[in-house]
């Protein structure tokens, strides 16, 4: 009888270093989203997601982005790691029509939209809050509305 061999994964010091390393990069990039985020300058455009990308290019903020195609150009769009799991997710694909409300700021150079707001098929999907902060439940509303009771006698 042939032993199986079992392959031992082991944290060595490069690899913790680089985790280490790409955990402050990421939250280096949030930071500089949030403190580039203006709540009184927020822009709405309306355009066609061209693609959705779930694993943005390094050197970009985390979390889903879309590419939208307005009037003025294509657009970065970020919305987070949330909105696409969520329910009203689904209705994010390429030639979708897009609403998207949102703080235009420019990241390492590269103009990125920080979307507070879609409107795809007459679904408002929530992103962020008034300070910037993605909402981590978005899209989910219904979902905690409260619980429907059975009529009659009780």
């Amino acid at each position: 009888m042939l032993s199986k061999v079992t392959r031992q994964r082991t944290w060595t010091p490069l690899s913790v270093v680089l985790v280490f390393a790409f955990a402050l990069t990421a939250a280096a990039q949030h930071r500089t989203a949030l403190a580039a985020f203006d709540s009184s300058h927020l822009v709405t455009m309306q355009g066609t997601i061209q693609e959705v990308i779930s694993h943005p290019t390094p050197g970009t903020l985390l979390g889903e982005h879309l590419t939208v195609a307005t009037t003025t150009g294509i657009h970065d769009v970020h919305i987070g790691p949330y909105v696409a799991k969520s329910a009203a997710g689904k209705n994010l694909h390429a030639n979708a029509s897009v609403i998207v409300v949102g703080s235009p700021v420019s990241l390492s150079g590269k103009q990125v939209f920080l979307a507070t707001q879609l409107v795809v098929n007459g679904q408002t999907i929530p992103v962020r809050n008034q300070s910037g902060f993605l909402i981590h439940k978005a899209g989910t509303r219904a979902q905690h509305a409260a619980p429907k009771t059975a009529g009659g006698a009780q």
